[in-house]
């Protein structure tokens, strides 16, 4: 019995043993496999117990830009020739583009939206006052009494051409012609093609084309007559607001080109490391009284 309880007990500890045995090498393959456990730390002593205990963590690595103590940037390079480029193409955009003193830049855009706005308006007008000026000469200038004026010129002087259709410019220019070495005084131009922009000017402009305005009863053509004058003075005005319009044209040219030597020179000085200031500082004098005074500071960038 005595035997029998030994090899019992020799056998449950042989059958633990490897059961053990088993469960620590499969522990052990595990944290291989996947992740093996770190070595602990040693403690030796209470003091170093302590101070492991209230140790802080590492410090981070100081983030460029934003540790108090990283180095001042310099302002970016800016380039005076490509800043002068962009406010030839935008007056402003170059001193948008160095940064400094935007509200140059502001002054200049909003000069040139002003030009740009009255060179369209006057434009506009002017376009107006050419559709009034056609159509007052369409209803008072008469191609068939210049051309009766010029028949009663031909027969006078013995000729034998006469103009027959009105609408022919050809014919009425041969009638002047015929005039002109006839030794007609004042028979200087062609009368052009009807709708044209010169044959509106050229009727309200030279007195030998006066004899075709509706209110003319005279046989002076020197005589002007009031709707003489009246298109005469619409074609002044006309070409007045055309007039303004191009001055407003060359305004914006030289917007452009003072805005650009302005943002070259502002990039220049953005390059450069000195820097002078200027203000009115608010101090008291010896007798008790406030005063401003002037001050400068110069400003060195390295």
């Amino acid at each position: 019995m005595l035997l029998q309880q030994i090899f019992r007990t020799k056998l449950s500890a042989l059958v633990l043993s490897f059961v053990v045995s088993i469960f620590f090498w499969g522990n052990s393959f595990a944290q291989f496999i996947y992740e093996p456990s770190p070595k602990p730390r040693q403690i030796t002593s209470i003091t170093e117990f302590s101070f492991f205990q209230h140790s802080e963590p590492t410090p981070k690595e100081p983030v460029p830009g934003l540790d108090a103590e990283s180095k001042v940037i310099k302002p970016s390079h800016k380039s005076a020739f490509l800043a002068a480029v962009l406010s030839l193409a935008l007056p402003g955009l170059g001193e948008y583009y160095v940064g400094d003193q935007i509200w140059r830049g502001i002054i200049f855009t909003v000069v040139d939206a002003g030009l740009w706005y009255e060179r369209y308006h006057f434009i506009g007008r002017g376009n107006d006052s050419v559709l009034a000026f056609h159509a007052f000469a369409d209803s008072l200038w008469l191609p068939q009494k210049y051309a009766d004026s010029l028949n009663s010129k031909l027969a006078f002087a013995g000729s034998s051409f006469r103009i027959t259709e009105v609408d022919d410019v050809t014919q009425i220019n041969m009638a002047e012609d015929s005039l002109t070495r006839l030794r007609f005084q004042n028979f200087t131009h062609r009368l052009p093609d009807k709708g044209s922009q010169q044959y509106y000017e050229l009727i309200s402009k030279y007195i030998q084309f006066t004899y075709g305005w509706k209110d003319f009863h005279d046989i002076d053509p020197t005589h002007f007559s009031a709707d003489y004058e009246r298109h005469a003075f619409m074609r002044e005005n006309m070409n007045h607001q055309f007039e303004i319009g191009d001055y407003f044209l060359y305004g914006l040219f030289l917007n452009r080109i003072l805005s650009a030597i302005d943002a070259a020179l502002l990039a220049r000085d953005h390059n450069t490391p000195f820097h002078l200031e200027g203000e009115l500082q608010e101090r008291r004098y010896p007798d008790g009284m406030m005063g401003f005074v002037p001050t400068a500071k110069l400003k060195y960038t390295f």
